[in-house]
């Protein structure tokens, strides 16, 4: 990535707003995402999606050809759309994309209906409706009709789309994992393709928080996998089961509160991520404690992703959160 507008290079794959130094410095929390931030997670929830929409269309909508419709790489598309924090979610869009798309052209076949230009532009009109399902939905309606969504609605079910995604992910780790008994697919889970990112040993002195769209069944995993989970409060982990779903500031606030810090740093590879903290920085807490947003920008879309940050005000923008942690460690 090159030297973004308005940024310091202050290491490595590191860039800093000037105006940004003085606070990081006095930085003693240190709050995260958990999905590509601590854990990399590019062999498992992409896969998840790609499975569970091929297996839904191929093997319930009795869809003929080998497929896949899509490729894990199209997730992205996705994510820079925003609202999509929830990889299940993903899953239902992209399935409902497919079964519109299915029944407005006639081309019901896993081998043929991949259009990859489409589907970004797909993600793009649903990016300027606001992000996330239910943008998806009115853009799907607006662009095949009423009646076409209709059917395809009748052939979508976002439950058995959850199953799946669950199914997929831990298999026969399902029951402990999610509390259910798979019935899809068996042997091991996607999720043991996952590796960290970020160990006990990267991390600067100071508090630990978690703010994440896992549920908290996955979250812990994810911790003893990186050597946190006896570092981080209990208190200070917040999932999805705690109410507060990304971008909803909700859950930095409770961070907050939880850890009382003169000033936090959190570090975030998605635009859910960002606009949590941007949208925390119009709430009462701000003012006395600042919550300062660090946007990953890795991988193919990192340049893409870190001119969304750059709008969202993120004070640090680094490759990885690994590099971000040795600075503030100086």
């Amino acid at each position: 990535m090159v030297q973004p507008d308005g940024y310091r290079r202050v290491a490595g794959d590191v860039w800093v707003r000037p105006d940004a130094l003085s606070r990081l410095a006095g930085a003693d929390a240190y709050l995260f995402d958990i999905d590509g931030v601590l854990v990399d997670t590019s062999a498992s929830y992409p896969e998840v999606i790609v499975r569970t929409v091929t297996h839904y269309l191929g093997r319930i909508s009795g869809w003929p050809g080998e497929g896949p419709p899509l490729v894990p790489g199209d997730t992205a598309w996705f994510k820079q759309a925003g609202g999509f924090n929830s990889d299940w979610d993903l899953a239902r869009a992209a399935t409902l994309y497919f079964l519109a798309l299915g029944e407005a052209l006639g081309r019901r076949h896993l081998d043929r209906v991949r259009d990859p230009a489409d589907l970004q532009a797909f993600c793009r009109e649903v990016a300027q409706a606001g992000g996330g399902l239910v943008a998806a939905r009115s853009v799907l309606q607006a662009r095949v009709g009423e009646a076409v969504m209709a059917r395809a609605l009748e052939t979508w079910d976002p439950g058995l789309i959850e199953t799946l995604c669950c199914e997929y992910y831990a298999r026969d780790d399902a029951p402990a994992l999610f509390g259910i008994v798979p019935r899809h697919v068996r042997g091991p889970g996607l999720y043991r393709r996952e590796r960290a990112l970020v160990t006990a040993r990267d991390l600067p002195p100071g508090r630990l928080g978690i703010y994440t769209g896992r549920a908290a069944s996955e979250a812990l995993p994810a911790l003893e996998l990186c050597g946190l989970s006896g570092l981080v409060p209990p208190e200070a982990v917040i999932t999805a089961d705690s109410g507060h779903l990304k971008p909803d500031p909700g859950g930095l606030q409770a961070l907050v509160r939880v850890l009382s810090p003169s000033v936090a740093v959190y570090f975030g590879d998605n635009l859910d991520d960002a606009r949590a903290a941007q949208r925390y920085r119009q709430t009462p807490e701000a003012s006395r404690t600042p919550v300062l947003f660090c946007g990953l920008v890795a991988g193919q879309s990192g340049a893409a992703m870190g001119e969304r940050f750059r709008e969202t005000g993120a004070e640090m923008l680094a490759a990885r959160a690994v590099e971000a942690l040795r600075w503030l460690r100086r």
